[in-house]
């Protein structure tokens, strides 16, 4: 977790961003570096609880910035996503294992399996 100990040994005047994941900062100790002066500002694309709360003790203060969780969003990542979306759902239809699969016990599951054989995706369809 990034906490104080981090924020301590940033250079003093340094500015912080986040866009992974909130649950990676301890956003109690970011405050306090930011309101302390020990940090000149964030950039946060994202927070422990989401949406984030309209009283969120960060957003109060001006040397914060704020987007509500889109900054990786652009036109060719999402036209990416959903074409692996499709071709996963297309490969399990098919029967074969898709590529990104969660829960490699799921594919083991004989019901998966049945899918493929029940008619709902023609194996001669395109695509």
């Amino acid at each position: 977790m990034i906490g104080a100990h981090f924020f301590d040994r940033m250079r003093r005047g340094a500015y912080f961003i986040n866009t992974a994941r909130g649950g990676l900062v301890d956003e109690a100790a970011l405050h306090a570096a930011l309101a302390g002066g020990r940090l000149a500002g964030a950039a946060l694309d994202v927070f422990d609880e989401e949406p984030v709360r309209p009283d969120h003790p960060l957003l109060a203060l001006d040397n914060v910035l704020c987007t509500p969780h889109f900054a990786g969003d652009t036109t060719t990542t999402m036209a990416m996503a959903v074409r692996t979306a499709m071709r996963q759902i297309e490969d399990g239809f098919a029967g074969r294992k898709p590529q990104y699969i969660v829960n490699d016990n799921a594919w083991t599951d004989a019901r998966v399996h049945d899918l493929a054989d029940s008619g709902i995706m023609s194996k001669n369809s395109k695509t």
